[in-house]
């Protein structure tokens, strides 16, 4: 499937916004959160590919050659990679996609777009991308996106 995908992108997480704890089990909790959340993002990721009509699948390879992987895309060792969801087309004879809601729904709005919170700004973030440095204005994508990047590119 990776082989034949057109689109491969791999998710990463890194620790270093993690709280220190003085105690072992709080410190893995901690870890443990951070993967959790990278997995949330990479099923949000899925959802959103599925409705923009492209299939794709997340894969556990990188998991198990986590140097091998940081080398082959040029991460630092501080980058843990969590799979590889490959993209592509829908298979032929897939399901058709469902038709979009017109309803008003307690869900969200049914026009695609940013969703407003009951915030003054309609919300654009990334879960987990370094948002200072995008504030500074430091240049390049945010970091969690270089992977992505250097595949696609």
């Amino acid at each position: 499937m990776l082989g034949a995908a057109p689109v491969l992108i791999v998710p990463w997480v890194r620790f270093r916004g993690a709280h220190p704890y003085a105690d072992a089990e709080r410190s893995h909790a901690e870890q443990e959160m951070f993967l959790l959340s990278g997995g949330a993002a990479i099923q949000n990721l899925l959802l959103a590919l599925s409705a923009q009509g492209l299939a794709s699948c997340w894969i556990s390879s990188t998991l198990f050659c986590q140097q091998e992987s940081r080398a082959a895309l040029g991460m630092s060792d501080e980058w843990f990679a969590l799979g590889t969801v490959a993209v592509g087309p829908m298979p032929a004879g897939a399901a058709s996609p469902r038709p979009r809601s017109t309803s008003p729904s307690t869900c969200g709005p049914s026009e695609p777009g940013p969703q407003r919170l009951g915030l003054d700004h309609p919300v654009h973030e990334v879960p987990g991308e370094d948002r200072g440095a995008r504030r500074t204005g430091a240049g390049g994508p945010p970091a969690t996106c270089r992977a992505a990047t250097a595949i696609t590119t």
